[in-house]
């Protein structure tokens, strides 16, 4: 499952961040280290609050 690279908005990062949280919690990071990496790169370059 190949992931396009896209331009988020804020609250696109923050619906991520939902799946990130998510993610940590179902273990679905360790399975797919791609989405988590891309998911905090999006999170830290919007800046968003909590992800430093």
């Amino acid at each position: 499952m190949e992931q396009q690279p896209v331009k988020p908005s804020i609250s696109d990062c923050n619906a991520r961040h939902s799946v990130w949280i998510w993610s940590i919690l179902s273990g679905w990071r360790d399975s797919c280290p791609g989405s988590w990496a891309n998911i905090l790169q999006i999170c830290n370059r919007n800046g968003l609050p909590g992800s430093s």
